[in-house]
């Protein structure tokens, strides 16, 4: 069974398909390559679509914030399993998964 996640490993794909990659200096972030980002590009229209044909409305927020905000009520159904923590200065961030 790790055997087959390990050869869907979208890190490891990422890097053979010459989509993306990742740096340690930016935990959580994506480095998109021009193929990537076509890909990516593609699948968020689809998705854009697939939510407006479905009365949905697109919202956004940024990606790293205090983990303050992740012990707030609004918050607590998000789980610590979903969440990558960031250590920096001067405190510890998440960025949702």
């Amino acid at each position: 069974m790790i055997e087959e996640a390990e050869k869907r490993d979208h890190r490891k794909l990422g890097r053979q398909l010459d989509l993306f990659h990742l740096q340690e200096e930016a935990p959580g972030m994506v480095f998109w390559h021009p193929h990537g980002w076509t890909v990516w590009q593609e699948i968020e229209q689809y998705m854009r679509r697939v939510y407006r044909d479905n009365g949905y409305q697109e919202v956004r927020c940024p990606q790293i914030l205090d983990r303050v905000l992740w012990r707030s009520p609004a918050t607590g159904r998000i789980s610590a399993e979903h969440v990558h923590h960031v250590v920096g200065k001067p405190g510890t961030t998440a960025s949702s998964r």
